[in-house]
């Protein structure tokens, strides 16, 4: 019986849901109105020292709990304003180390980007869908990217002439080793010639 929305019932009640049948018995087993589960002695029931998460009582579990709990009115007067600078500080306050310094990292990038885009010539103009396409990071991307790839070229174009003029600097030493050798044997070549001639003129 509820009597001005309050149930006079107790908390929980042994009839509820009192018999399971057992399919391998084929007969009906009494179950505990306080935990809904099987057992012969009332002090091994699991709801006996717990306490019930809907009416807060001891002695049974949640679900076999009979208590009608209504919502909890709070009046206006008791209602906190909280401003918007005491929240923001609160989070601020709970912000670990690594967030604050992710935090900065990101407004330190953004007034760079900033920093860039008041850089460019066509800033100020009037145009708000060409401005649109300047202050896009594609933009920028597409400009950093065509940069990049000519700068590639002219490094590979660097990388090869290097190569060619190394390539022609050892040909060079080669050959002037080779012209060293070939000198060589033509001076020894003619001072034996010449010790032969004055050894044959001496002769006769």
């Amino acid at each position: 019986m509820d009597y001005y929305g309050y149930s006079l019932r107790p908390a929980w009640m042994w009839n509820y849901m009192p018999y399971r049948v057992n399919p391998e018995r084929r007969e009906f087993i009494r179950m505990c109105g306080k935990c809904g589960k099987q057992h012969t002695n009332k002090s091994l029931c699991a709801a006996r020292n717990s306490k019930c998460f809907k009416c807060q009582k001891p002695g049974h579990f949640a679900r076999q709990c009979f208590t009608r709990v209504g919502r909890v009115k709070i009046h206006k007067n008791e209602l906190k304003t909280v401003s918007i600078s005491t929240q923001t500080e609160n989070c601020n306050n709970k912000k670990s180390i690594k967030k604050k310094e992710r935090d900065s990292k990101r407004l330190q990038d953004y007034f760079d980007r900033k920093r860039t885009l008041q850089e460019l010539p066509f800033n100020k103009t009037g145009n708000a869908v060409f401005i649109s396409t300047i202050n896009s990071d594609c933009f920028l991307r597409d400009q950093i990217e065509t940069l990049k790839t000519q700068l590639e070229d002219e490094n590979f174009i660097h990388t090869s002439t290097l190569m060619e003029l190394t390539r022609e600097l050892e040909n060079t030493r080669k050959l002037r080793e080779t012209i060293k050798i070939r000198d060589a044997t033509n001076s020894g070549n003619y001072h034996q010639n010449r010790r032969n001639y004055q050894y044959r003129g001496r002769r006769y």
